[in-house]
């Protein structure tokens, strides 16, 4: 998760090419989906280069109003290249599940969770994310996952894979899945940005030490 307004396009194209590499060294493929949820808004191009690199989905907290959005929209890069665009939810950004099983104080809050859960999405395909800033695995997840299926018997609840979860996102949106959908065109920033990003005004020091270093990397060998 590149700052996306602090490095060039090069940069953010070795930065998916090398995860790619890590990945499959491991002997596993790379989760099939720009993960982008804690950036401080997106350049334009990066649905062009998610697709470039195979994948077709992007799912991001930052960069949008917030305002009238649904869970599934559609974003569209500079260049024309369209992907599904998943905006995580809005009160607990990338970790709503474990937002509302792990901390006590918000226990009581899952009834209104599951409602707003459902309002915000355009199929019946819902996802819950359980990882957070530096937080390690959870031993106990499956037994949260089971009292939270006890809870909404009328949900079918599973421990699934971002994979997983997009390959029924789609089936369910159907093969017109952009006919009608929100659309996000280009640059996407939140609208507490003024006229740069929060990174950029905040680190313009690194920002201007970026092409330097850039260049040094390019003319390098990956």
């Amino acid at each position: 998760m590149a700052d996306e307004f602090l490095v060039s396009g090069e940069s953010l194209v070795r930065n998916l090419l090398l995860g790619d590499r890590i990945c499959r060294e491991f002997g596993v493929a790379p989760t099939p989906i720009g993960y982008v949820t804690d950036n401080f808004g997106h350049c334009s191009q990066l649905p062009q280069l998610i697709r470039q690199i195979g994948m077709r989905a992007a799912i991001l907290h930052n960069g949008t109003s917030g305002a009238d959005e649904r869970t599934e929209m559609v974003w569209e890069g500079a260049d024309g290249s369209v992907v599904l665009l998943v905006k995580i939810h809005p009160h607990t950004s990338y970790c709503d599940f474990a937002f509302y099983t792990y901390w006590p104080e918000n226990i009581a809050k899952r009834p209104q969770y599951v409602i707003d859960k459902k309002a915000l999405a355009t199929t019946s395909v819902l996802y819950g994310m359980d990882g957070s800033d530096h937080a390690p695995a959870r031993a106990d997840v499956h037994d949260r996952i089971r009292t939270f299926a006890r809870e909404n018997p009328e949900i079918e609840v599973l421990h699934s894979s971002m994979r997983q979860y997009l390959d029924e996102l789609f089936a369910a949106l159907g093969p017109n899945w952009t006919r009608g959908r929100i659309r996000m065109r280009g640059e996407l920033r939140t609208s507490t940005s003024n006229n740069l990003p929060t990174p950029c005004r905040k680190m313009m020091d690194v920002a201007r030490a970026m092409p330097s270093s850039e260049l040094e990397m390019i003319s390098r060998k990956m």
